[in-house]
């Protein structure tokens, strides 16, 4: 027991400084001393020092430098003068290739383009003059003889109004409320700042699908809404939320599609009033319809023009018999709107035939992860699990799942600085943070503007959200180094890494087969 409690504990601030300088850390005895005053690193009761506390104290320190170091910070001092260089020839190559594309007609001058509708504004202001000054007679005797009493009314100065456009992230945070959310209220990006550019996306011009392949608890059914609810006041058409089964539908319709409605003051002005237009199959906005589908209906996935259509939990459809897909289904009633659909893609994945994984990885012309910024350091990076550890993680004598959650044991360590992230050091790196393409680096915006990607796709991994945290993903994978059960692998890849299970099969050959025989007699 002696020698086991010696390894474990150091007695005094000397032995802890000898610990730290041995394995590499860069400290000095004035800074070990204050620190300890401060409670930055904690004695036990016996005033002594548990290693795992010091090992943990230590990863928060710079690393002393060694001539190896020196030469691997001037081997990436290189690297990123080498990707700047590539970045700025690429770029000079995108501007070359614009020029020559201009050249050979495929665009048009901005000033031309400009000339054109200025001369059209000009020639509809003319024929507008013209038509008032031919009906005037008739517009003075409508008003019983007086020019001074012609006035809209309050209907038609709604429908004339001209409204300022906002994109969906900045119109949710102005006139969105929610009820059904831990957080009731006004939408606040602040919490799901990954959101952000998801929403955008979807109304940037040349953009028709956006797939979003997620975990749960990360507000990717409430981003669908918002953009659907910026739609309605701002770009009105046909609109169609399909959902796994007909229960499911109705139930959402009347939990949190007509709450959406009935509580904002921007979209409760397009409520009819009538009762039966505000069904759970169909809300009938004055201006558009709003239906409710779900998979395996054929008739409630037909025969409907649908400019604005959400695929909500796509893994969870059931398919009808003798026809295609219910994906396929709801999407061919977004073909008649042709560059202005705007379809919305939502689900936790299954497997690597799911649908969401399919689209994602197959369909999408641009694929985006959140890269997070160190709140430390300031450098972006994109989180990977393996960098999520707790105490004992690669020891023997680990905690368990449930001491883990519930001391909240779990934490991340920047890639740059080494730093420890808390649940509130994370928080704050992904607020700071931005999407960017998996092949190009560029970031979200740039990327689009200048590829034009018709169909883009998001990976949401649980680590990301403010509602998860970071002890509830390090327990989901204890669990299941615990129980060694392949549910809850699958469990932790579904749900918190928002990957697909992937299933593999061992092949054996005919004599393998073979030799598991004996003579024993049949049954017995």
């Amino acid at each position: 027991m002696g020698t086991t409690e010696k390894r474990e504990t150091l007695k005094t601030a000397t032995d802890v400084l000898e610990h730290l300088l041995k394995n590499g850390r860069k400290i000095k005895k004035s800074k070990l001393y204050q620190d300890i005053r401060k409670g930055i690193l904690r004695r036990n009761a016996d005033l002594s020092f548990s290693v795992g506390n010091v090992n943990k104290y230590g990863t928060t320190l710079p690393m002393a430098e060694t001539p190896e170091m020196v030469t691997q910070e001037a081997e990436e001092r290189v690297r990123r003068k080498d990707n700047a260089d590539i970045r700025i020839k690429e770029a000079e190559a995108r501007r070359k290739e614009l020029a020559a594309d201009v050249a050979e007609g495929k665009y048009i001058p901005r000033d031309m383009v400009e000339q054109e509708l200025a001369a059209r504004a000009v020639t509809l202001n003319s024929g507008l003059k013209s038509a008032v000054e031919a009906q005037a007679l008739d517009l003075i005797e409508t008003v019983a003889g007086s020019p001074y009493r012609f006035a809209f009314s309050k209907a038609e100065r709604i429908v004339m109004r001209r409204q300022k456009w906002l994109p969906p992230s900045q119109w949710a945070e102005r006139y969105r409320m929610v009820r059904m959310s831990s957080l009731p209220g006004l939408w606040q990006n602040v919490f799901t700042p990954y959101l952000v550019g998801v929403m955008d996306a979807a109304r940037f011009p040349g953009v028709e699908v956006v797939i979003l392949c997620k975990t749960p608890q990360t507000g990717g059914s409430e981003a669908a809404l918002n953009v659907l609810a910026q739609m309605i006041d701002l770009s009105p058409g046909p609109a169609m939320v399909v959902f796994p089964d007909e229960i499911t539908a109705k139930e959402n319709a009347k939990d949190r599609i007509l709450p959406m409605l009935q509580d904002s003051r921007h979209l409760r002005s397009y409520l009819s009033g009538a009762v039966d237009d505000a069904s759970s199959i169909r809300i009938n906005l004055k201006h558009m319809p709003i239906y409710l589908g779900w998979s395996g209906s054929v008739s409630r996935l037909g025969n409907k023009p649908i400019r604005i259509l959400i695929l909500a939990e796509l893994d969870k459809y059931k398919n009808p018999k003798n026809e295609a897909s219910s994906e396929s289904l709801a999407e061919k009633r977004a073909t008649t709107w042709r560059t202005r659909r705007k379809v919305v893609k939502i689900s936790t994945p299954t497997t690597e035939d799911g649908p969401i994984w399919k689209a994602l990885t197959k369909e999408a012309g641009a694929r985006f992860d959140f890269w997070v910024r160190c709140p430390h350091c300031g450098f972006f990076q994109h989180m990977d699990f393996e960098r999520i550890a707790w105490p004992g993680k690669d020891e023997e004598k680990s905690p368990d799942a449930e001491t883990v959650l519930a001391k909240r044991l779990a934490y991340y360590a920047c890639e740059y600085c080494g730093a420890v992230w808390d649940d509130g050091d994370r928080d704050r790196a992904v607020r700071g943070g931005e999407w960017r393409e998996r092949t190009s680096g560029l970031e979200l915006m740039a990327h689009v503007a200048a590829h034009r990607p018709v169909k883009v796709g998001f990976h949401i991994p649980a680590w990301l959200s403010y509602f998860v945290s970071l002890s509830e993903v390090a327990h989901a994978w204890l669990k299941y180094k615990e129980s060694g059960k392949l549910d809850d692998l699958k469990n932790f890849r579904n749900q918190y890494a928002a990957e697909p299970w992937v299933e593999s099969h061992a092949a054996r050959s005919e004599d393998a087969i073979l030799a598991l025989c004996d003579d024993r007699p049949r049954g017995k």
